[in-house]
């Protein structure tokens, strides 16, 4: 939990979703600072960072946009801005999440469309 709401930014108040790193380690009945150490072993373990997808909360991975620049042709580009044709083969191939014209849900449709 601790390593989620650390890549999530959990303990920084700006953000929409917000818990005390006190209240944190109360819930688990843990001291922060073993919490802190044991959370960076599952991120250094899994690779978790603001910039993996998969561990981020919708929200975050919409908003960063470190996740959706990708290279073509040696250029960096932000794949939002690309045609769909370069999206859906970008996320074929797992750079970006979803396709962001077709949303997370047009996304996800597609995919079951393409594997019946």
């Amino acid at each position: 939990m601790w390593a989620l709401g650390q890549v999530n930014f959990l303990f920084d108040r700006s953000t929409g979703l917000y818990a005390a790193p006190d209240d944190l380690a109360d819930a688990f009945g843990l001291s922060k600072s073993m919490l802190g150490q044991k959370g960076k072993q599952v991120r250094d373990t899994l690779k978790m960072s603001w910039g993996t997808p998969e561990f981020l909360r919708a929200e975050m991975t919409d908003a960063n946009p470190m996740i959706w620049f990708i290279e073509v042709n040696g250029l960096p580009f932000d794949a939002r801005e690309l045609p769909v044709e370069i999206q859906v083969e970008a996320c074929r191939q797992g750079v970006i999440p979803y396709v962001p014209d077709l949303g997370r849900d047009g996304t996800a449709a597609a995919e079951a469309a393409l594997r019946s």
